[in-house]
């Protein structure tokens, strides 16, 4: 689920136009689904149509998509199902809408309009009645004379492609021999693992170093160019990324600041292993055992008395951000991992860490192109994109089918897990990107 910039949605043609902006694509066979933040586009929810449209599922859907949005507590939402196929009736699609709506109307989420988009334009749906024929077919071109899509592409907003199979290019420029050649000289200092603390926080110092460089702006309108790579501090980054210890490090602190404290407990031996990966485990195990069912109405996702969560509670930052990490320790950490998180998110870092990691994966190969994928991958994940976190986790394990990283992120995914932080609205990314509003 993402979270945009307010734009005011005034009519239908808004709403349509705004979604791909939205998302940073066009969704086909997809079910969108966007909060009302009070005529303010709110949450967007985007899901694959499910290959056997019936009641039951449109249930499921319903109650689903409660669960996520409940924390942002929407005063309604716009159901959008976009589809190639010609909805026949009383059967499939309908059906499925149709249950979709009575059961979010059932959980308290009223449901301001429902329509469809295909390939040759676009309608109202009549979802209190599954046998009425869908709504008359209106020009797509209605959607691009919109006020909303011409304030947004006044302001330099744009949506790209669908997202598709990662394929990275091959290392390219007059850097890139020197880039190998600085790899394998560092490589050598990556293990054993944890590595040396003293070269570990070599690496760690590039890599802050190179988020600086990352995050500035060229202009005011969000456009970037890539980021420059020093061959030597490239081939430091992409060696510690050999190891486990130093690709969790980074991970932690491209998304919640510099802190002695994540180094600390993370370059100890046994805590990294006997506690982390523990913490982890603990986790997945209780979303294997299934999804849980969502809140009473006033009560917040996990908290039956209604009482705040912990991403409620994280846009109050702790005073002494490292006593509250020493006191958290490693189920701390963990929590950013698997999205039960209580830690305030720093977007801008990890938007200079996403552009970072772009930047190397063409260069790395092995075990450090599933790390950098991976981590690519996660920060999609935190940012609510599933979709894209897919494709690059994918990418990942046809490098390594065993990466156990990426197999952790890839079976979130699977669960229907969508990252805390992008269900509140203070914690929830809000783009930074030309091809995401």
């Amino acid at each position: 689920m993402t979270r945009s910039p307010a734009a005011a949605i005034r009519s239908a043609e808004d709403l349509l136009a705004y979604i791909p902006f939205g998302l940073g694509h066009w969704p086909r066979e997809s079910l969108v689904v966007l909060a009302d933040a009070g005529g303010q586009a709110g949450g967007l929810l985007r899901l694959d149509l499910p290959a056997r449209c019936t009641a039951s599922t449109g249930g499921q859907l319903g109650r689903y998509v409660q669960s996520v949005l409940a924390p942002g507590a929407p005063s309604g939402v716009f159901v959008v199902v976009y589809t190639s196929a010609r909805p026949r009736t009383g059967s499939g699609l309908p059906v499925l809408v149709h249950r979709l709506v009575r059961t979010l109307e059932r959980q308290g989420v009223g449901v301001r309009d429902c329509l469809y988009v295909g390939d040759e334009g676009w309608g109202h749906v009549d979802a209190a009645r599954p046998d009425a024929p869908w709504g008359r077919r209106r020009p797509l071109d209605d959607i691009a004379a919109s006020v909303l899509n011409a304030e947004l592409v006044f302001a330099g907003r744009a949506w790209g492609p669908e997202p598709t199979p990662v394929v990275l290019p091959a290392p390219s420029g007059p850097d890139a021999e020197a880039i190998r050649s600085r790899t394998a000289a560092h490589a050598v200092r990556a293990h054993p693992d944890p590595p040396d603390p003293a070269w570990a926080r070599t690496v760690v110092a590039a890599w802050e170093d190179t988020l600086v460089v990352a995050g500035r702006q060229p202009d005011g309108r969000g456009l970037r160019v890539p980021v420059p790579l020093d061959p030597d501090a490239a081939g430091l980054l992409l060696a510690g990324l050999r190891s486990r210890t130093l690709r969790d490090l980074l991970l932690f602190q491209s998304a919640v600041g510099p802190s002695p404290v994540i180094s600390d407990l993370l370059l100890d031996t046994g805590l990294r292993e006997a506690k982390l990966r523990e913490a982890v485990r603990t986790e997945v195990r209780g979303r294997d055992a299934g999804p849980r069912d969502p809140a009473p109405p006033g009560a917040a996702d996990g908290d039956p008395a209604g009482h705040r969560t912990p991403a409620e509670r994280c846009r109050q930052a702790p005073v002494d951000r490292d006593a509250f990490l020493r006191a958290g320790g490693v189920p701390l950490l963990a929590s950013v991992i698997t999205g039960s998180v209580a830690l305030v998110p720093d977007w801008a870092r990890l938007d200079a860490a996403y552009r970072t990691l772009e930047a190397l994966a063409p260069h790395a190969d092995g075990q450090v192109r599933c790390a950098t994928l991976t981590l690519l991958g996660w920060i999609e994940f935190a940012r609510g994109r599933g979709s894209r976190a897919h494709h690059l986790l994918d990418a990942a394990l046809r490098e390594d089918s065993g990466y156990e990283l990426a197999r952790l992120f890839d079976r979130f995914l699977d669960l229907g897990q969508v990252h805390e932080w992008a269900r509140h609205p203070s914690t929830a990314w809000h783009g930074g990107h030309p091809d995401a509003a």
